[in-house]
């Protein structure tokens, strides 16, 4: 399990990457970019449903494996 190292924060998880995420509401780093605006977020699924509600973004389908690509 991995636990927020900000003091004071209780903040657990069982995924390094949710905790990656959740740190950067402490530190304020937004690294994931709305290609299309001015948009920025710390969190990967929220930049994806900003490009869909916002630039009516779909992500294509991976034709060898079919997977959804983004």
């Amino acid at each position: 399990m991995y636990a927020c190292p900000d003091p004071g924060c209780l903040h657990k998880t069982f995924q390094r990457s949710n905790l990656i995420t959740h740190y950067r509401t402490h530190t304020h780093e937004k690294p994931n970019i709305c290609p299309d605006c001015l948009f920025a977020t710390g969190d990967p699924a929220t930049l994806t449903l900003h490009r869909k509600s916002r630039h009516g973004y779909v992500p294509r389908l991976d034709q060898t494996q079919g997977r959804t690509v983004l």
